[in-house]
């Protein structure tokens, strides 16, 4: 990367005034220039680290990191490279490098590393879990679904740390989803929401389990839970129809308007009202809610109101998203 002359001088001074001595002091200021998500600002002394400790594998793979941060893909995957050739044997950098390799959805190169890094863990439980965690998830990218589910298996089964639990639960479950076995994937979800309950994708995909089993009144527990926990972290006010809704942010739109198609499939079409319209409120380019919401209208008659959210869920790509369903809708209740 390039850095002006004034960047430089800036950072010879900070340098200077510290009295920095040690490659620790250098990473120790990388680190809280992460912390405080300034990535640009880690980078030089991560640089200045390597010039004082040009062989160290570990400084190679947190630069890595920070270029991953700053999605400059190339330069972080040559960092990992050179960690590795550096220690050969190091299970962390492999998974490193396997987690880059999966968002970039280079699902073989990933599975490759997370094979190296199967090999390299020996008792380190934490790469190890982990390792099967980022092999499991480039499999479902590639489809191998049965595969994937034996590996999130195994990272659930090597004493995960936290975030590895998680994803591993929740992952699992979708895969478990796609297989048609509802059953268990609810099993998963609801052990992760209550290991994690303040992990609110945990409660959105469980949510949305129910409702593929039917299970609409503890779907709408569900979403009742999650919003709590949304708005636990600061709450937003809405107007909708003359009521004052509060909730935690537009991250409240999806499960108020899961919510709402829930309590229609139960029968209350006025709460299903009053949430799907509190969901558009906030994200009003939902195909989904339009849909959700012409269904309420259906069931009351008002067809043309039907027919104009309808309308509006297919100009917003409901069907390339979602299916033919408001299409079919569309036929059944709207031409003439």
């Amino acid at each position: 990367m390039k850095y002006t002359l004034t960047i430089l001088l800036l950072l010879a001074t900070t340098l200077l005034n510290a009295q920095i001595d040690s490659v620790n002091d250098l990473l120790r200021m990388a680190t809280e220039k992460e912390e405080a998500n300034d990535y640009d600002g880690a980078l030089p002394f991560y640089e200045m680290a390597l010039r004082l400790e040009p062989k160290n594998a570990q400084i190679y793979c947190d630069r890595a990191s920070a270029y991953q941060a700053r999605e400059l893909y190339r330069e972080a995957k040559n960092d990992f490279d050179r960690a590795i050739l550096l220690d050969v044997k190091n299970a962390k950098y492999y998974n490193r490098r396997a987690i880059l390799f999966n968002q970039l959805n280079y699902s073989e190169y990933a599975i490759r590393d997370a094979d190296k890094a199967i090999e390299y863990a020996g008792d380190n439980f934490d790469e190890k879990s982990l390792a099967y965690y980022e092999r499991a998830e480039a499999k479902m990218h590639n489809g191998s679904l049965e595969s994937a589910l034996q590996d999130y298996d195994s990272s659930l089964a090597n004493n995960p740390i936290k975030a590895t639990e998680m994803g591993a639960l929740l992952s699992s479950a979708s895969v478990l989803g796609d297989l048609g076995r509802n059953k268990e994937a609810i099993t998963r979800l609801e052990t992760l929401v209550t290991k994690h309950p303040d992990f609110t994708a945990g409660y959105n995909n469980l949510g949305f389990q129910y409702i593929q089993d039917a299970q609409y009144k503890k779907a709408v527990e569900t979403f009742d839970a999650l919003i709590k926990v949304i708005d636990a972290r600061g709450k937003e006010t809405y107007e909708v129809d003359g009521a004052i809704i509060e909730a935690g942010s537009a991250e409240n739109a999806a499960p108020l308007n899961n919510r709402g198609f829930a309590k229609f499939k139960l029968g209350d079409k006025k709460g299903a009202l009053k949430d799907i319209n509190a969901s558009l409120k906030m994200d009003p380019d939902n195909p989904y809610a339009y849909k959700n919401r012409a269904l309420v209208y259906i069931a009351d008659k008002k067809t043309k109101d039907a027919c104009a959210d309808l309308q509006k869920a297919l100009d917003l790509g409901y069907t390339k998203a979602y299916g033919n369903e408001v299409q079919e809708l569309v036929y059944q209740h709207c031409k003439k």
